[in-house]
């Protein structure tokens, strides 16, 4: 999952999700890519009831 679609579903632009990102205000972001995308995923899923 690219910053743009993450971005998009949160409702917010992708420097908003990139300065989040930067400010540490995303505990559940990890570096490696594959298991930020994983963790977001999940986390997207829980607050769109899906």
């Amino acid at each position: 999952m690219r910053v743009r679609q993450v971005a998009e579903k949160m409702g917010v632009t992708g420097s908003t999700l990139r300065y989040y990102d930067k400010e540490q205000l995303l505990p559940f972001a990890d570096k490696k890519p594959e298991i930020f995308s994983a963790i977001l995923s999940m986390v997207l899923n829980l607050l769109l009831g899906r």
